[in-house]
């Protein structure tokens, strides 16, 4: 039957800095800090990222409190510019650093009776992490007057500028141990238009 387990008990604690230059001579910037600290004492499953936090507890067996509590930090920092050259050129880039993904490393134990296999975590979640992520995205604008009252903007946005290859997942079971599941997409640029009328 379902029962709240005071174990299991989950908490996230952040706080967050933030600066703004507004727009003004030509010229505008932004800046900020985050950081959140988990305390989750019993994961529901064995892998743990960014995208798949549960509020559900695991299992009521002695192997779900096995390595799996998280109680780990992460952090995201930003930075945004631009600035407006003469003849309507704008130019702005958009950088960001956000911590990896904690993880532990995992292995199968064999030979019991009961239980024949399992996979359980050998290191707590945090012993190890994925590496930091950076990333830079720039623009270049250009606004032509069209007509009266109309504008035509041209830009160009080139993402991953560094062309990074950052690995944002990694295997940590014990078969295929730190193999790379999922890279950071190559840098690529996209060309827009828009009409203002």
């Amino acid at each position: 039957m379902p029962i709240n387990d005071p174990k299991a008990d989950q908490s996230y604690r952040s706080f967050e800095v933030a600066g703004i230059k507004r727009l003004s001579n030509r010229w505008q910037f932004a800046a900020s800090y985050s950081a959140t600290k988990r305390t989750i004492p019993i994961f529901s499953s064995l892998a743990v990222t960014n995208f798949n936090s549960s509020n559900d507890a695991g299992n009521l067996t002695p192997n779900d409190e096995i390595n799996r509590s998280n109680n780990t930090w992460d952090w995201d920092a930003k930075g945004l510019g631009s600035y407006l050259f003469p003849a309507d050129v704008l130019v702005s880039a958009n950088f960001e650093h956000r911590s990896g993904n904690v993880f532990g490393r995992q292995v199968q134990f064999r030979g019991g009776t009961t239980i024949p296999a399992i996979v359980l975590n050998a290191e707590p979640i945090g012993t190890r992490r994925t590496p930091s992520v950076n990333l830079l995205t720039l623009r270049f604008e250009k606004t032509f007057p069209v007509l009266k009252a109309h504008r035509l903007a041209v830009r160009l946005n080139v993402y991953n500028a560094l062309n990074a290859d950052t690995v944002l997942v990694l295997n940590n079971a014990y078969a295929t141990w730190q193999r790379p599941q999922t890279i950071l997409l190559a840098r690529f640029a996209k060309l827009g238009l828009q009409l203002d009328f």
